[in-house]
């Protein structure tokens, strides 16, 4: 009897745009109109036998405009199988993909399985879409992490926090290693920490847009491995990054604008008040 687990995930990408500013006095204005939107939702099926892993992919554009050169890589155990290319994924069409690994580690355990998913839009501006899930080969889930991970949104760099709690009554030395789409580089992506009993610790990665596009949502998964003599363990948190524009120099500084407009105001009114109106001797 096979094990099996699944898992859902979502990117939101947005199509290249032409974006008009208006910059007035007191304020600071911000149109835009987006040609469409392409949103790829994965959804994976893992069936785990004594001799292989069996995954079944089914891709959805949950958008409004096609996605084009469709690739999928689909990584278990250090091993990458690509299925046929999609020349196209219409809105809600869903296409369903299939692959087989061999087995290649048979140490009872929990292995992390990834699809990355690549495509383009009518621009060919390239995209990608990471699913991520546990495999449980021959052995119960593991628990004895808690980690804690908060969504982030910047423009061209951010800092990703990954909290991480020990609940064991032993100690455990874990390594750790992020997964980004190419979109994304990450500065030191792989580390190792050492965590005593029932204690915690943060990590602390750094992100750069590398290629992203403004509104861009992208699932972003950290993995914490350790091993004990019955098994090998895998533990993995996610977390959405957001591209976001940042705040130009009128945005940030418009309520000063407006004070020293406020300020010249007042003093116009006292001039003509106190002094009498502009030009009367």
């Amino acid at each position: 009897m096979g094990n099996r687990a699944s898992s859902a995930g979502k990117t939101v990408f947005r199509l290249r745009s032409n974006v008009l500013c208006i910059f007035l006095l007191l304020g600071w204005g911000l149109t835009s109109a987006f040609s469409g939107t392409i949103t790829i939702e994965t959804q994976t099926e893992a069936t785990l036998t004594d001799a292989d892993l069996a995954t079944r992919v089914v891709l959805i554009n949950q958008g409004d405009e096609t996605a084009r050169s469709i690739t999928c890589e689909v990584t278990f155990q250090g091993k990458t199988e690509k299925p046929p290319l999609i020349e196209a994924l219409p809105p809600k069409t869903p296409i369903s993909l299939k692959t087989t690994h061999a087995l290649i580690e048979r140490k009872p355990g929990q292995y992390p399985l990834i699809v990355r998913v690549q495509f383009h839009d009518t621009n060919q501006y390239p995209f990608t879409a990471l699913s991520a899930l546990i495999v449980n080969a021959y052995v119960h889930a593991s628990n004895d992490l808690a980690i804690e991970a908060k969504d982030i949104a910047f423009d061209r760099k951010g800092d990703l926090t990954f909290r991480i709690k020990n609940l064991a009554e032993e100690d455990r030395s874990l390594s750790y290693w992020v997964l980004v789409p190419r979109e994304l580089s990450v500065g030191a992506g792989e580390g190792r920490l050492s965590l005593e009993k029932r204690s915690e610790q943060t990590v602390v990665v750094r992100l750069e847009n590398f290629a992203a596009l403004y509104g861009a949502a992208y699932p972003v998964y950290a993995f914490f491995e350790y091993d004990t003599p019955e098994a090998h363990h895998c533990q993995m948190a996610s977390t959405t990054v957001q591209i976001v524009m940042e705040p130009s120099w009128f945005q940030k500084t418009r309520l000063y604008w407006g004070i020293a407009a406020l300020l010249v105001l007042a003093v116009t009114l006292y001039r003509f008040l106190v002094r009498g109106k502009p030009g009367k001797p």
